[in-house]
């Protein structure tokens, strides 16, 4: 059995429908970039509410002050005790702070698409950082809760969401795919 040759109009419907298949990609691609980009701006929503949202909230009976603690607060206000522990749960509050920054300047890179190996690293890098530095937060909020009277904080749920989104869009080979250049995967 032979393939007959390939009329003209058979010719035509081949160019046609190449043509509109690379319509459709088009059409996806394009589709594929709004949904990354509605997903990064809610990631680096969350994670800017995680930032200064307070996660908790102590009623210390000796103290006038505002007793709310977010990320950056938290920070600053535990660096001013003369206590080694508050001073390093300060340290560790702020270094959080600075993952969550370096974080969302990751997130603008995906936004705009110009994924690479050092972006993808820094971005499972801090993923990673943040992760940690979240359960600590979940941790001195449930210890606060169980010793004092402090009603829960919002910060950390914020917090925790935008660490989600950033860990899918670090580790999820899918989602690696919408934001990597072609020639940069591995």
């Amino acid at each position: 059995m032979s393939t007959p040759e390939p009329t003209p109009a058979s010719q035509a419907d081949v160019v046609a429908l190449r043509r509109d298949l690379g319509r459709l990609e088009q059409q996806l691609r394009a589709q594929q970039t709004m949904l990354l980009r509605v997903l990064v701006g809610v990631i680096d929503l969350a994670l800017v509410l995680g930032l200064f949202v307070p996660y908790l909230m102590a009623d210390i009976e000796s103290s006038k002050k505002d007793n709310s603690f977010g990320v950056v607060s938290a920070g600053f206000d535990a660096v001013g005790y003369d206590d080694g522990f508050s001073v390093a749960l300060g340290v560790g509050h702020l270094g959080l702070a600075l993952t969550v920054v370096v974080a969302i300047l990751a997130m603008v890179q995906v936004w705009g698409r110009s994924g690479s190996r050092a972006g993808l690293r820094t971005l499972q890098t801090t993923a990673v950082l943040m992760i940690i530095g979240t359960a600590v937060c979940w941790l001195l909020m449930f210890v606060a809760m169980g010793r004092a009277d402090a009603p829960f904080g919002w910060g950390v749920v914020w917090l925790s969401a935008g660490v989600l989104g950033v860990s899918v869009m670090a580790f999820s080979q899918a989602a690696r795919d919408l934001w990597i250049a072609p020639d940069q995967r591995f």
